[in-house]
């Protein structure tokens, strides 16, 4: 029997589903492990976590079937074949993790048939990653997932050029550079509304109380009533009005 989960498992899977596994691991063949999937568990797309003491761990729940599934140490008992792609060297790498009593003890390799023991953890060993460090790994495996879907490969890559991987590099920082200004447009045009509509609100509160001052000042100019400061400057002028003389 596996983990507690495998015992509520649905009957009905959806088909050609897997989830993925994150097993940093010197396996028996020499691969260096990272991101693999599985058919061993739920099969909804759900992410899980061998942790350095060799536990394993939901650490992203699908909520495939609106079913959220717990996340956490799953105290797993059994087997679990995990599987990968690695298009440049070695191909398909497959590998069955046997853990016993919820902790791994032995890894083997279904290419060469090695079997590898995986010591217990020794005192003071790495506790598990916090859910923020699993989320971020899970979001890093997904991108790798999607580069591998769209280019065939990962950045373990071996046909680029240091210039090359550079001008990847360019890229993505000037796609980057772009999102923060696309970001701070949409940051900084509610508050220039903000201040447009409160600078329209003092204005009509300025009209409300001095427009009709104004317009009794314009009116009584109008009609020569009192003097305006054009009349003041007319009458200190040294010319005559009138049209200048000609020169």
């Amino acid at each position: 029997m596996n983990g507690p989960d495998q015992q509520q498992r649905s009957e009905v899977t959806p088909m050609g589903m897997f989830d993925n596994v994150e097993c940093r691991r010197t396996m028996p063949d020499g691969f260096v492990g990272a991101g693999f999937q599985s058919k061993s568990l739920d099969c909804v797309g759900d992410g899980y976590t061998v942790t350095p003491d060799g536990r394993l761990h939901r650490t992203f729940s699908s909520n495939w079937n609106g079913v959220p599934r717990p996340l956490g140490d799953l105290a797993y008992d059994g087997n679990l074949s995990i599987y990968t792609v690695e298009p440049v060297n070695r191909g398909w790498q497959e590998y069955t993790l046997i853990f016993v009593a919820g902790t791994l003890v032995r890894i083997t390799c279904h290419q060469t048939g090695t079997t590898l023991a995986v010591s217990p953890p020794a005192s003071g060993a790495t506790p598990a990653p916090s859910r923020a460090l699993s989320a971020i790994m899970e979001s890093m495996q997904s991108r790798e997932r999607v580069g591998l879907l769209k280019y065939g490969t990962t950045v373990d890559r071996g046909d680029l050029t240091p210039l090359q991987w550079l001008q990847h590099l360019d890229e993505e920082l000037m796609d980057a550079l772009m999102y923060s200004r696309a970001l701070r447009r949409g940051i900084e045009r509610p508050a220039t509304a903000a201040l447009l509509a409160r600078l329209q609100a003092r204005t009509e509160s300025l009209a409300d109380t001095f427009g009709p001052e104004i317009i009794a000042l314009l009116e009584a100019a109008q009609s020569e009533q009192v003097d305006t400061p054009f009349d003041d400057a007319r009458q200190a002028s040294p010319h005559p009005s009138g049209p200048l003389p000609a020169g």
